[in-house]
């Protein structure tokens, strides 16, 4: 009796196994397409979110209102501020991921803005 109590667990187990290694494969597979489509997602969202955060700082700055350096700053933003004379001059805000980057120029003249550039650099 105990012979044929261990050929039948013997049995299960050998049935059970099939299943475990489809399920699995299934897990594998799953966790792969989801890095697939992470690995490209990743980089495109960073891009989106800067050219939104470039965006925005740019239409704040109309032409014709003062020139505001620290809003730049506070949203998070790479900045530079190039002075030509003591009263023009221009800031450059940046802000992307490796070699996808988007750039505003606001130009100034007097602490005035008298102009505003978005480009994509790279």
């Amino acid at each position: 009796m105990i012979s044929l109590f261990a050929e039948q667990q013997a049995s299960d187990r050998g049935a059970d196994q099939p299943d475990q290694k489809s399920r699995r494969w299934l897990t594998n597979i799953f966790c792969l397409l989801v890095i697939l489509c992470l690995f490209p997602g990743y980089p495109l969202l960073k891009v989106y979110r800067a050219r939104n955060q470039v965006e925005s700082f740019c239409s704040q700055a109309a032409v014709g209102m003062s020139v505001s350096e620290t809003r730049a700053g506070k949203a998070g933003l790479n900045f530079k501020v190039i002075r030509d004379t003591p009263d023009t001059g221009h800031i450059v805000v940046w802000e992307g991921w490796a070699y996808a980057r988007w750039f505003c120029t606001v130009e100034y003249v007097s602490g005035k803005v008298v102009r505003k550039k978005i480009f994509f650099l790279d």
